[in-house]
Parts: C-alpha cells; sequence; structure tokens
C-alpha cells in the first residue's frame, strides 16, 4: 500500500478528497522539509498507518466493468442536490483556472529542482 504524493492540497481537497489519506508536497516549507516527513513516515509505522485509515469506513470497488460507472451515476443523480448549475461554455469551465503551478516557484530556489 502507497501513500499519494500530490503537488497541491487544495486540488484533492476540492474534489473531497480527505486530507488524512495523502501527501501534498505543498504543504511544506522547502524540499529537506517533505524529504524529512517522507523518510520518518517511512520509518514509524503508525504515522504510515494513519495515510490508510480511510479504508476502515471507505468502499473500494474491485472488478469495474462497463455498468459499475452507470450505477454510481445513478446513485450519485438520486442524491439531495442544491440548486441547478448551467454551464455556458463547458470548455471554458473546465479549462480555467485547472492548472496552477504557480506553488512550485516556492521551490525553484532550491538547487536540486534546478
Amino acid at each position: 500500500m502507497a501513500v499519494p504524493i500530490v503537488m497541491s492540497r487544495q486540488i484533492y481537497s476540492r474534489i473531497g478528497v480527505p486530507n488524512d489519506t495523502f501527501i501534498a508536497i505543498d504543504d511544506f516549507e522547502n524540499l529537506d522539509d517533505f524529504v524529512f516527513r517522507i523518510k520518518q513516515i517511512a520509518s514509524d509505522k503508525e504515522s504510515y498507518l494513519e495515510y490508510h485509515r480511510w479504508r476502515e469506513t471507505y468502499r473500494i470497488v474491485i472488478g469495474m466493468d462497463e455498468s459499475t460507472g452507470f450505477c454510481e451515476l445513478c446513485r450519485r443523480l438520486q442524491l439531495p442536490r442544491g440548486p441547478p448549475k448551467t454551464y455556458h461554455n463547458t470548455y471554458k469551465w473546465y479549462s480555467d483556472g485547472k492548472c496552477d503551478s504557480s506553488f512550485i516557484n516556492k521551490y525553484k530556489s532550491d538547487d536540486r529542482m534546478a
């Protein structure tokens, strides 16, 4: 079992991924702090297992087939919803602001990133 490492916490939090299920590089002041945390997790079983507590309450779907997506769509369509949303330009809705790599500038001064 691996612990996912992502570049930006905000991206995953925005789509509902629980914060304690992954490591976000932008949580760290510098790469040394990031590497220190990775080594700490690798050497401490309890720290490592903290990232897998979600397995106790979340459902893992194995054996996805063509009906799995439709079943999930049907389930979600039956959930209570807020007011309807309309997107007149789906390209703009999907692409605007989706790629924010500005946070990487924080780490560019590090010699290892050059």
